[in-house]
């Protein structure tokens, strides 16, 4: 008997570690997908699959080469049954770039159980040139981009997953570093939607005239309803319309927007996100359109050229010139005119020169009776000629020797 005891209880031990391993072996099955995000004319990289529970599919790239630095990941899921009927949160994506992760679900609940949205956006913050090892580092480990895809659905869930790039030409915005004799222009010709939302970075290093502001205007011909969102900082960036609005200085716009930034309060580098709602309802339009319909939008950041005050000085001390020397000859022509005006017709001045060279002025009253006989001598000797006074007072002078003048 003791022997027989024995032998059941190591059969019942071996059966309950058997129990136990497979209890605690998982069931979880992945299915690896290498990709590569290579060549910027074909950027877009789709696949279409499914999934279901106790399976994950992993899409994985390296991103060993520069020619990630700075460029935009965006990650896009969409459901390709009708299964998002069922339930929010049927699909559930992560995606890690080494610098940011992001996550997302779909199907998204949307206008208070109103509607569903089967597709949903995350960008992700761009690697930078340090998360690249050089070809002498100790490590050769470099940044992985990383995507999974898993659903609690038993049934299977068919999805699209789209990982693109936004090219850092596009995304990197750089601002002149000297404009003196023009205003600073950036343009931007872009399409937005709610399935690719838009963002780019700012890079103030350099930039000259950071006194002056910033303006970041957008026009766009379609029928819009966006938010624009302004990011004092590089990373998390934000996600959605909903959480610019509660996170970021923002403004909400349809067809034209204008917003001015000072300089002086941002970092050197900032982000501006770009949201388009599913339809255009917030902004009070009647609207057919879906929510995949992309927009087509212009933005250009300028600064105005730097403010010259030379031209109104000047125009403001030539008028006050003006001003100045018309009063000057004005009471000039004042102090004048009374002397001329009550100055008597019978006073001679006489210009000479003193003993010392100086030039001296004399002035003598006439005597009325040499006036008066002079005045008829020459009528008696001209008497049909007319002669002025200022003639008649130059023969005195001439003729007399005025009383002791000269």
């Amino acid at each position: 008997m003791p022997a027989a005891r024995f032998l059941i209880f190591c059969l019942l031990v071996i059966f309950v570690d058997q129990t136990d391993s497979s209890a605690g072996e998982s069931n979880l099955t992945f299915n690896r997908i290498n990709f590569k995000l290579g060549d910027k004319k074909d950027n877009n990289r789709t696949w279409g699959q499914n999934v279901s529970s106790g399976i994950i599919n992993v899409y994985y790239a390296s991103l060993d080469s520069k020619e990630y630095e700075l460029d935009l990941i965006r990650v896009r899921a969409t459901l390709t049954d009708g299964s998002s009927s069922f339930r929010s949160g049927l699909l559930q994506v992560t995606a890690s770039n080494g610098r940011d992760s992001v996550a997302l679900t779909v199907p998204q609940l949307y206008k208070n159980s109103d509607q569903w949205l089967n597709s949903a956006v995350r960008i992700m913050c761009p690697i930078l040139g340090e998360d690249i090892n050089k070809p002498n580092d100790a490590t050769d480990g470099n940044p992985v981009l990383a995507v999974s895809v898993m659903t609690t659905s038993i049934a299977k869930v068919h999805y699209d997953l789209y990982v693109d790039i936004y090219d850092r030409a596009q995304f990197f915005v750089r601002l002149p570093t000297k404009s003196k004799e023009e205003a600073l222009s950036v343009t931007r010709n872009d399409k937005v939607a709610y399935n690719d939302p838009l963002a780019y970075r700012i890079d103030l290093r350099g930039y000259e005239i950071q006194q002056q502001p910033l303006k970041i205007s957008v026009i766009s011909d379609d029928d819009i309803c966006a938010v624009l969102a302004v990011q004092n900082f590089s990373c998390p960036l934000c996600q959605t319309a909903f959480d610019a609005i509660q996170t970021s200085l923002h403004l909400t716009f349809t067809r034209h927007a204008m917003l001015t930034i000072d300089p002086s309060t941002m970092l050197s580098n900032f982000t501006i996100l770009f949201f388009v709602y599913p339809d255009d309802s917030p902004c009070g339009f009647h609207t057919t359109r879906n929510a995949i319909e992309k927009k087509k939008i212009l933005v250009k950041f300028e600064s105005e050229r730097p403010k010259s005050y030379s031209w109104p000085i000047l125009a403001f001390c030539s008028l006050f010139g003006a001003f100045y020397l018309v009063y000057f000859l004005e009471t000039i022509v004042a102090k004048i005119r009374p002397m001329l005006k009550h100055q008597s017709p019978n006073v001679l001045s006489v210009r000479y020169h003193d003993d010392d060279g100086a030039e001296q002025i004399s002035s003598q009253q006439i005597p009325p009776f040499l006036v008066n006989a002079e005045e008829a001598r020459c009528a008696d000797q001209q008497p049909s000629s007319t002669i002025s006074k200022t003639e008649l007072l130059l023969q005195l002078s001439s003729e007399v020797n005025l009383f002791g003048l000269l």
